[in-house]
């Protein structure tokens, strides 16, 4: 019978360390069951991005018990064996304890942070159900990103290397010294104070381009509103809300 189980897969991505993360995430393993071999380095290009080179990544499933000195000692064929202490084991598949999953997914976000070098970032688990976790770190601002970007694609990958090392499906939310609830707050006010605007004026206002998380809570501010409705318009990236008068 043929094995369909993936054991090396080689990815690409403006830096090694997230080209690594997405190969964990495809091969659902932690950094201490794979070898890493480093294809390309890449080249972050230059101001803009202009140049700039994908790194490549080949990471492979260590076969248990296999100690061989190649692996410790590569040769050199150009490629960079990458060796890294593990921070967490993952629970056995299936498993759902709420307690022991909120466990699994702090490990995982710390070691991506270790890539990501956050090495002093803090993280504390702030609800269980949902899960809820908070990152504390020095450069903040660096890994919530423009508009949250950053923040956003650490959940998403923390998301499917949890879902992946116990085979279930976890919904994990992620923040950033409280970015979350701060920007909860400034919607909640920017959605009040554009309502009071539109029935001033009694022209529709269109609220500037947000991801749907952040829409969800403009349209949920207002769904009860007695003198105006929401609706959104506009595609992808630049999908935005519009407020207008209820007819």
């Amino acid at each position: 019978m043929a094995n369909n189980v993936v054991s090396v897969v080689e990815t690409s991505a403006r830096s090694v360390e997230i080209a690594i993360t997405q190969a964990l995430a495809e091969l659902g393993r932690t950094r201490n069951e794979v070898t890493v071999s480093i294809i390309d380095p890449g080249n972050p290009g230059r101001m803009l991005g202009f140049g700039a080179q994908p790194a490549r990544v080949r990471v492979s499933v260590r076969v248990p018990g296999d100690e061989s000195e190649e692996d410790e000692h590569p040769q050199d064929t150009g490629h960079e064996t990458v060796h890294h202490e593990a921070t967490f084991a993952p629970l056995p598949r299936g498993s759902a304890d709420a307690t022991a999953v909120a466990e699994t997914a702090r490990r995982i976000l710390s070691e991506l942070l270790h890539h990501m070098h956050f090495d002093e970032a803090h993280i504390e688990v702030v609800e269980l159900e949902p899960l809820t976790l908070n990152v504390r770190a020095p450069d903040a601002a660096d890994l919530i990103g423009r508009r949250g970007e950053t923040l956003r694609a650490i959940q998403f990958i923390v998301g499917i290397m949890v879902n992946k090392a116990l085979d279930t499906h976890v919904r994990i939310t992620i923040d950033i010294d409280g970015y979350r609830a701060r920007r909860e707050v400034l919607l909640r006010d920017l959605a009040l104070r554009f309502a009071s605007r539109v029935i001033a004026t009694g022209a529709p206002v269109q609220l500037e381009a947000m991801p749907p998380n952040e829409r969800r809570i403009v349209h949920m501010v207002l769904a009860e509103h007695p003198d105006v409705a929401t609706e959104s318009t506009g595609e992808g990236d630049n999908r935005r809300i519009v407020i207008m008068l209820r007819h």
